[in-house]
């Protein structure tokens, strides 16, 4: 940055980051988290390895080292010159987006009126952003909400069960929110925009972060009312049990309010009046604290654990089956080792859909095809799905792609020649200018 470059291209590796090696993945992390959170003044460009860019890095790298070591080939008349094009759209500030939340029960409008039951309220982010918008996929920070897809499936079906539907204590809620990248403020609004009553019956949020990695689980909670902390203490209890009954440990970890920074959703559900939120993550690493949070570009399909991913899958949906059902048998397993939660068929083709489909601001506004599709799929198993859209003024959000396909990359003879010459004619145009004024000087001495 100290040579004052115009611009910086970022190359790539051409493979998933668990195949990287771990200093190349450090550094990769190092840089993705300077990114995140420093502010730079020029154009910054991403692309992938491929031959031709492999071999322009490698001639630099040579020629930075024959410089180094006094030996460069050539002098300043025959070098030949590295000259690298690169073509990218100017980034647009986006003045203002209408952003979804999709949320939705098992009940109807009229049956949720008529009851008083407290309700639980599920939770995953919807959007993701990288260090570079072109690339914001993201597999396995949407493993949140693959899994309020298979959550809510199964109790669907599990609650078709009149007896079971009947003897049920908690009602359920999902919803897919979006701003993660934005400090989580629209899941804040989401939760000041419902109806009171709803509002009152909430008696626990659990946020769904990353679940597909094979880590132990960590579940972040905020600050508790008093009144509430009994019923917290039986929550926090069923979920070590049935985290040991698939012989997987789970972590707690408290956090205080926050202050500008809010770090995972449910510090925003905290701050709104819920006694009871937490997020449940399998991901072990510190987001980038970044006020727009960004995420690694390496979060693709190849580091998906299916396996993984069931199984956490299990440890939730046992838990959550135990809390609304007190009948069910706290020292078993509700799901069995042979039950299958998970559509890996749907899985396969969520994945295809996640990474054919950017999901940057732009691309997750109102009725637009991506929020469109999640709505559809939303709609399959909690059949009183809605849309509540909230609108967002300056998000300070750039509409860009700086994911760059397509560079110009070759060498060029030295111009010294080429600047000698056109000095040439300079010098060449400003003594005839002179040698005329000269000689106009002179006439006009002779005429006098």
């Amino acid at each position: 940055m100290n040579s004052k470059p115009l611009g910086l291209l970022l190359i790539l590796p051409n493979v998933a980051q668990k195949d990287l090696t771990s200093k190349v993945e450090k550094v990769w992390n190092q840089l993705q988290e300077v990114l995140a959170t420093h502010k730079l003044n020029i154009p910054i460009y991403f692309t992938f390895e491929d031959f031709e860019k492999s071999k322009m890095y490698d001639d630099l790298k040579n020629e930075h080292k024959k410089k180094l070591d006094g030996t460069a080939d050539g002098n300043i008349f025959t070098r030949k010159l590295l000259t690298l094009e690169v073509k990218a759209a100017d980034p647009v500030l986006t003045p203002s987006l209408e952003l979804p939340v999709l949320y939705g029960t098992f009940k109807s409008d009229e049956e949720i009126r008529n009851t008083n039951k407290p309700l639980i309220l599920i939770t995953a982010s919807s959007d993701f952003l990288t260090i570079a918008p072109g690339m914001s996929r993201g597999i396995n920070s949407a493993s949140g909400m693959m899994a309020v897809y298979d959550i809510s499936r199964y109790f669907s079906q599990l609650l078709e069960d009149p007896k079971l539907k009947e003897s049920a204590e908690f009602d359920f809620m999902f919803a897919l929110t979006p701003g993660s990248w934005m400090n989580y403020e629209l899941s804040g609004q989401f939760i000041e925009s419902l109806n009171d009553k709803i509002k009152e019956r909430i008696s626990f949020i659990i946020s769904l972060d990353s679940l597909a990695y094979a880590d132990d689980m960590t579940f972040y909670f905020g600050n508790m009312n008093s009144k509430e902390s009994k019923f917290a203490k039986e929550v926090l209890q069923l979920m070590r049990e049935s985290s040991s009954k698939f012989n997987k440990n789970i972590k707690f970890n408290k956090k205080p309010s926050p202050g500008n920074f809010y770090e995972r959703e449910h510090l925003r559900f905290s701050e709104k009046g819920i006694s009871f939120a937490g997020t449940l993550t399998s991901y072990k690493n510190v987001t980038f604290e970044n006020q727009y949070e960004k995420f690694s570009v390496f979060d693709t399909e190849d580091n998906f654990d299916a396996a993984a991913y069931e199984i956490n899958i299990k440890i939730i949906t046992d838990f959550l089956a135990k809390l609304i059902l007190p009948s069910i048998k706290r020292d078993e397993r509700f799901i069995k080792d042979d039950a299958t939660l998970v559509d890996f068929k749907n899985q396969t083709q969520f994945i295809n859909f996640l990474t054919s489909n950017q999901r940057i601001p732009t691309k997750m506004v109102t009725n637009s095809k991506i929020v469109l599709e999640l709505q559809q799929m939303m709609k399959l198993s909690i059949k009183n799905t809605k849309v509540r859209k909230i609108r967002v003024n300056n998000p300070k959000f750039y509409d860009d792609t700086p994911v760059v396909q397509r560079m110009k990359y070759y060498r060029a003879g030295s111009q010294i020649y080429n600047i000698l010459y056109y000095g040439a004619i300079v010098g060449s145009l400003v003594a005839v200018y002179y040698l005329l004024k000269r000689l106009f000087s002179r006439r006009k001495v002779k005429k006098s």
